[in-house]
């Protein structure tokens, strides 16, 4: 059953509840380039609460955020890639959850290495048969596709359509289902990755201080130290040294021929290392300096948040090398 901005049976609801499925719809508030999903720069548009039988939607326009999530602060959180949640929330309201189920995190625990995708209608499709990207559902509600999810980022003062509410309430239904489906499963690699979604979400948002004007000062260096060298690798040859199959040419009419792991010819940075020359050399560190200078260069500053004059990045966790990794931006940067 779908209830929507009807706080006061929720509450009611909410009393027998010890575990919850959780969602939220995010719309812009801001020019930063990712308004909508960054948590400091986005409004939250919904909150969708419930389990598999019993959905509640708020129109966070209408319901205080605050009202809907502190019934709900000591108790289980279930959700997928719960943790874009969790760090939304707290900007609003000032809560962390004490205890999440994360049904992407665990499927990964679980699978790691298996599978490809770990969608939420990967998920569905995988384990529960149902494709709720599909003309499944017309038969007897409003088709929802991934377009709808892109719909909200662009909502101001238009009214939630029909088919975004049921696309709303999915996302509470699956989750609560495949936390039916796992829960069993749950092994100590499970529980503490969950935990650690918390200490996760708590870092990402803290984020990270830069130095913009020493980072600044060490680009223009850089950028410096780029055009000389630029200029030494013309004076031996006037090629594009940014085209790899320019440089290719040039290193096998000069008798050498670099090639990848698989022994393919290529000239990228093991292919490179391989040969013990002095234009290779140069080119290595030519190409070391030029990423440094355009990928964590003047450019790389664009990702500092306006509201909080800091780096976000998000952790990655469960990857299929074992570690933890980085991304939006990348953390790569720490060794400029």
């Amino acid at each position: 059953m779908l209830y929507k901005n009807n706080i006061e049976e929720y509450k009611q609801w909410i009393k027998t509840a010890s575990v919850v499925t959780i969602d939220i719809e995010t719309t812009k508030n801001h020019e930063f380039f990712n308004s909508g999903l960054d948590p400091y720069t986005s409004k939250i548009l919904l909150i969708q609460i419930g389990d598999a039988t019993t959905q509640f939607i708020f129109d966070c326009r209408e319901t205080d955020i605050k009202d809907v999530i502190t019934p709900i602060k000591d108790k289980l959180w279930i959700g997928h890639n719960i943790k874009f949640d969790i760090k939304h929330i707290y900007v609003n309201t000032g809560i962390l959850p004490k205890k999440v189920w994360c049904t992407m995190t665990v499927d990964k625990c679980l699978h790691n290495g298996m599978y490809d995708e770990y969608s939420l209608n990967a998920l569905s499709k995988r384990y529960l048969g149902f494709d709720y990207d599909s003309t499944q559902l017309s038969l007897f509600e409003p088709h929802i596709s991934k377009k709808l999810r892109k719909q909200f980022l662009t909502i101001t003062t238009e009214a939630i359509s029909e088919a975004q509410f049921t696309y709303a309430k999915w996302d509470v239904i699956i989750p609560s289902k495949l936390y039916a489906m796992f829960k069993e499963q749950e092994n100590a690699l499970v529980k503490f990755e969950n935990e650690y979604i918390i200490v996760s979400a708590a870092m990402e948002l803290k984020g990270v201080t830069v130095d913009t004007k020493k980072w600044l000062e060490i680009t223009t260096e850089r950028e410096s130290e780029l055009v000389g060298l630029l200029e030494e690798l013309n004076s031996i040859n006037e090629i594009n040294w940014n085209s790899p199959k320019q440089v290719l040419a040039f290193l096998n009419d000069e008798g050498l021929y670099p090639v990848d792991k698989h022994g393919k010819p290529s000239v990228d940075k093991f292919s490179l290392g391989k040969i013990n020359n002095d234009v290779t050399k140069k080119i290595l560190y030519y190409n070391n300096v030029r990423k440094k200078t355009s990928t964590y260069g003047r450019k790389f500053l664009k990702h500092i948040n306006p509201i909080t004059g800091k780096l976000h990045t998000n952790y990655n966790t469960i990857v299929n090398t074992g570690r933890t990794s980085s991304s939006e931006p990348k953390q790569n940067w720490a060794l400029m």
